[in-house]
């Protein structure tokens, strides 16, 4: 017989987590506005107290993800990756801060199972506050709709709870919402989505704007964040701007408004100069005074008088070497006719004579003391690689020298090092020697110490033979004596 099989229960992908990552309810054990965050699956195994404007985005962040679940099939995943992904930072760093909050002693030992960390009043998570002011509005209108259904209104305890939460959320500090979700009057709204006025060299004439201006482009606007993204209608904060920050900050707009209109000074401008020329101290002394009165900042500053700086009066020195002096004005006595504003500040170009000057271009000659022309450079030149040859001659012999001084004093270095091992090869053969005078002392020694020790049993086996001896002695004495005794009887009885 059959049986008919249990079919599989799908897993249900739209649903929060029931622990890890919730918030407490508040109770009256905390402060206002502190919440607890569960870390773990296990409920209370470590929850950490977060300040209230961090508990109050995550909350608004928990209430957005369930919001985007309901969706069920049209959920965006996109959207709830990332809300997962912060949720995810803020349980890494709650963990992270217990960690430092355990000591390391203690840590290694034994391991708390159930632990509760206070976070501290800075607590904060910039990423999930970025994403709060850019999601705000969207976040709080589609949180708003399924928390009027969260209870009933037939239980009595649930209807107890709701009133007691209604409370603590009325008792609730107000905390200052983002930039992007504030308030704004209508009046407002409107001035900052008016467009920028128009440019105000249009206005003036047909003066085009300056090189520096184009490539720096168009002045940047107030309030940038404020004007890309708009309140949204249906967008309520806990707190309120008051009427004074509401006049400031309309002052600060129109002080804004009104910078565009500024015109700031066109650039110096910067001379053309076709080559660059080693100038001596001289010439740039006697160039100083033309220079000042042809500078293109002269010539700026003078043309709205319409008079012309005269030129100075060449010096004696000048005159002497044979230039010819600078004449500002014609030879009519006219006045000067500038060219346009494009060629105005192109310095004029000066031509080098073909007389060098004694301190300038003639330093390498050390005997030339008067002027001289471009052909006589090649006798200062011979005179100079001459005198290059014979101070080159002159290194060399040195080198030779140093050659033959460096291999003698590589020829004492090798009788050295042979005298050295000389000396360590005597050094070693008198230790040799040592070694073996000291061998055979000992050797002498212990012979000493064994002949000592013969002559000891030699001294005792001779006093022992002594004793034996008068004892013979003694014993034949007595044998002689009963002998003679017998004698003397048997000689007596006969």
């Amino acid at each position: 017989m059959a049986s008919t099989r249990p079919a599989n229960p799908r897993l249900n992908y739209y649903q929060q987590s029931p622990v890890r990552g919730q918030l407490e309810n508040p109770d009256g054990t905390t402060k206002s506005g502190w919440r607890y965050i569960q870390c773990t699956d296990t409920p209370n195994e470590l929850r950490i107290l977060i300040p209230p404007r961090t508990a109050l985005i995550y909350s608004h962040l928990l209430k957005a993800e369930v919001a985007e679940l309901a969706k069920d099939q049209a959920a965006s995943w996109e959207r709830i990756v990332e809300i997962r992904h912060l949720k995810d930072r803020m349980i890494r760093k709650c963990t992270r801060l217990s960690r430092e909050t355990t000591p390391k002693d203690k840590a290694a030992t034994h391991r708390v199972m159930f632990q509760t960390v206070h976070a501290p009043p800075d607590f904060r998570l910039k990423e999930m506050e970025r994403w709060f002011k850019l999601q705000g509005g969207e976040v709080m209108k589609g949180a708003s709709g399924p928390a009027a259904g969260a209870y009933c209104r037939d239980c009595r305890e649930c209807m107890a709870h709701q009133a007691r939460t209604q409370a603590y959320a009325q008792n609730q500090p107000s905390v200052r919402a983002p930039s992007s979700s504030r308030e704004v009057p209508p009046t407002e709204r409107m001035a900052r989505r008016q467009p920028a006025p128009p440019n105000p060299y249009t206005q003036f004439g047909p003066l085009p704007p300056s090189q520096g201006q184009r490539a720096r482009g168009p002045a940047p606007r107030g309030h940038v964040r404020q004007a890309s993204m708009p309140a949204a209608p249906g967008y309520r904060p806990a707190g309120s701007r008051p009427a004074e920050g509401r006049k400031s900050s309309e002052y600060l707009r129109a002080e804004h408004t009104a910078r565009p209109h500024v015109r700031s000074p066109d650039p110096l401008p910067i001379p053309y100069r076709t080559r660059a020329r080693s100038v001596s101290p001289e010439d740039r002394a006697l160039s100083t005074p033309t220079e000042l009165g042809d500078s293109p900042v002269r010539r700026v500053l003078d043309l709205p008088n319409g008079s012309t700086s005269p030129a100075p009066s060449p010096s004696p020195r000048e005159s002497s070497s044979g230039t010819p002096p600078k004449v500002s004005t014609s030879p009519n006595g006219l006045p000067t006719i500038h060219e346009d504003q494009e060629h105005e500040h192109r310095p004029i170009v000066r031509r080098r004579s073909s007389l060098k000057k004694r301190d300038s271009m003639s330093r390498i000659s050390v005997a030339s003391q008067s002027k001289s022309v471009a052909w006589a450079m090649d006798r200062d030149w011979v005179e100079q690689m001459s005198h290059y040859i014979k101070t080159s001659n002159e290194a060399e012999v040195l080198s030779a020298e140093l050659e033959k001084l460096r291999l003698e004093y590589h020829d004492e270095i090798e009788g050295m090092r042979a005298l050295c091992l000389r000396v360590e090869e005597s050094q070693e053969r008198v230790r040799i020697e040592t070694d073996s005078l000291r061998r055979n002392e000992q050797a002498v020694k212990l012979q000493e110490s064994k002949i000592l020790a013969s002559s000891e049993q030699i001294e005792l086996k001779q006093a022992e033979f002594q004793a034996k001896v008068l004892a013979v002695l003694e014993e034949t004495k007595r044998v002689v004596q009963l002998c003679d005794k017998k004698r003397d009887v048997v000689h007596d009885s006969s």
